[in-house]
């Protein structure tokens, strides 16, 4: 039941640039809409600079696949959430700004995949459990890759409706 499709090589480097190029979308939009809700900006620009350094760039150009040690593959993914997470709360906590509810709705999206992360690495470093595949990892394959697609089309349908509804409120007063 494990899917093999998620774990070809290819395949998670072109899910990894759609999503790249998602939250550089979703980044895009709300640094337009910075002033309306900077709540979601603050989110936008943290995942967009923490998604392009962890899957993109840094990791590509300073190790290869083989060099980072199965010990800490899953620890450095759960690190990169916990991250996000943390930095999301400060910088609204420090700027002073009123957290919107997509930006919770992200920040708890960003902790299932943060349980998932840690019950993976539990399950194959802990626990030694590198050849039946159960339905963890099935879970694990589909829900980790999909949370990063919700969370930046999240962001964007956000930011659209609400741009939508800005144009639509400056027509009406014949702005």
């Amino acid at each position: 039941m494990y899917l093999d499709v998620l774990s070809d090589k290819f395949t998670i480097q072109t899910l990894s640039f759609c999503i790249t190029f998602l939250y550089l979308a979703a980044f895009y939009l709300s640094a337009k809409n910075w002033r309306g809700s900077p709540s979601v900006f603050i989110l936008a620009s943290i995942l967009f600079v923490n998604f392009f350094i962890a899957n993109n760039s840094l990791y590509g150009l300073l190790f290869e696949e083989r060099d980072i040690p199965t010990e800490v593959y899953y620890l450095n993914w759960l690190r990169d959430d916990a991250i996000s997470i943390i930095i999301t709360i400060l910088g609204h906590l420090i700027l002073r700004v009123k957290i919107q509810k997509v930006t919770v709705c992200a920040l708890w999206i960003l902790v299932i995949n943060t349980v998932l992360y840690a019950a993976m690495h539990i399950d194959i470093v802990v626990l030694n459990n590198r050849t039946e595949p159960w339905w963890l990892w099935s879970i694990y394959s589909v829900v980790v890759n999909s949370v990063e697609f919700l969370i930046a089309a999240l962001i964007i349908s956000y930011q659209l409706f609400t741009n939508k509804m800005e144009n639509k409120q400056g027509s009406e007063h014949g702005i």
